[in-house]
């Protein structure tokens, strides 16, 4: 079954400090690979990739099926949220046709 992917962009301030901590967090349940500059986190229903390149933090998340892929959309918007402080926080993903864009 061909991986499902969606991706997003979002520029928050201190997005250096929100990496370190979203990748800490989740690492204490899954597995995760975290640098200052990158996190790849493994979720039991697909991955997401976080990049950082100053204060935006761009995520490609891929999942085998929509019921997957919503519930790691939703995760992951949750604790974004959460490690902004900012409950508010909206997150616009788009869908991805194409390997260059996810």
């Amino acid at each position: 079954m061909p991986q499902l992917c969606q991706h997003s962009r979002i520029t928050l301030q201190n997005a250096d400090r929100i990496l370190y901590k979203l990748g800490k967090h989740f690492a204490i349940k899954v597995p995760v690979e975290l640098d200052p500059r990158r996190a790849h986190v493994q979720f039991p229903t697909g991955i997401c990739e976080i990049l950082r390149d100053d204060n935006v933090l761009r995520l490609r998340c891929e999942a085998g099926s929509a019921e997957q892929m919503a519930q790691l959309i939703h995760i992951v918007d949750s604790h974004l949220a959460l490690m902004a402080r900012d409950p508010a926080l909206k997150i616009i993903w788009h869908d991805s046709e194409d390997a260059e864009t996810c």
